[in-house]
């Protein structure tokens, strides 16, 4: 039952896009679409391929001067999310991976590469910065330390999650880069990121902290440096038994596939049971609401001021 409220979800979010929801924003944002896009390539017939590469390429033809990309597609906001950039070179590789698909990276091979010199460029002493201005939301999820101010200035400081998403981004455009015979850019920057990641934000507590002299423990940025390689194994699994034993700030559902393919990777024969037990009891309560689609947060109608 929960499977089948997913897919239904799935469909009732591909319009002439994808849209993050149904009824309230219906927009396609390049991390909500991530998602759906790795989804699809499990629950429908042919990866969904035609449909995920169309909005792939409608997300690469969005332009802007300082080379992010826009908060949703097509729009005329001048608001972006940073972090957002990153999952969708993420999500090219992806496509490439689960499709076979090469040509959409090729075509898009410029915008890709153009996207990640914004980051590499926004770097100071090695670690990427948060975005100043108000036209830049911070945003990573839906819970403490993460979620951004948006309208208003972020201090320009590094953080955990926006320089591990790097690290993966580079790591996926390296793939892509390798797939389709084209030249990598950015050769040894991952490896070396890897080790100011660690070096700035892991602490005594055997923990990855959101920023550099502060209490803020997610287990969001904690399964990424895990993703990231950012960590060793001993360290990996010591992270991963916090996170299960509910010791750091929870992810919200959009972010929960994070914290488990690092769950997963540590060890999977583990951690399975949890995710699985963790899907259950949090998708029952939406069952037992009587609803046939899957809520944005687990707080349902509630949330975003009774918009959720």
């Amino acid at each position: 039952r929960i499977y089948d409220i997913c897919v239904n979800t799935l469909r009732l979010c591909m319009m002439e896009h994808y849209v993050d929801c149904p009824w309230r924003e219906q927009a396609l944002y390049a991390f909500d679409s991530r998602n759906q896009m790795l989804f699809g390539y499990y629950a429908f017939e042919n990866q969904n391929a035609a449909y995920a590469r169309a909005n792939l390429k409608l997300i690469g033809m969005d332009r802007r001067k300082d080379g992010l990309l826009s908060i949703c597609y097509p729009c005329g906001s001048s608001l972006a999310i940073p972090s957002f950039s990153l999952y969708y070179i993420i999500a090219m590789w992806e496509y490439i991976k689960y499709t076979g698909d090469k040509t959409l990276a090729v075509e898009m091979y410029q915008k890709q590469t153009e996207v990640l010199e914004v980051f590499a460029d926004h770097r100071r002493e090695g670690l990427v910065t948060a975005f100043e201005g108000k036209e830049y939301w911070n945003f990573y999820d839906w819970s403490e330390f993460s979620s951004g101010k948006i309208g208003s200035l972020d201090e320009p400081i590094p953080d955990l999650v926006i320089n591990c998403l790097f690290v993966l981004a580079l790591d996926s455009f390296e793939a892509t880069c390798r797939t389709i015979g084209e030249v990598f850019p950015y050769p040894s920057v991952a490896e070396t990121l890897r080790r100011d990641i660690h070096t700035a934000f892991f602490t005594e507590r055997g923990l990855y902290t959101m920023r550099q002299g502060r209490e803020e423990y997610t287990a969001l940025g904690n399964a990424l440096a895990i993703l990231a390689g950012v960590c060793n194994e001993d360290d990996a699994d010591a992270i991963c038994r916090q996170i299960v034993a509910g010791n750091l700030n929870n992810c919200s559902l959009s972010t929960k596939i994070l914290e488990y393919d690092a769950l997963l990777m540590t060890d999977a024969a583990r951690y399975a049971d949890f995710i699985l037990e963790e899907i259950r009891v949090g998708y029952k309560m939406m069952l037992d609401a009587g609803s046939d689609t899957v809520w944005e947060t687990l707080d349902g109608a509630t949330a975003f001021h009774n918009a959720g």
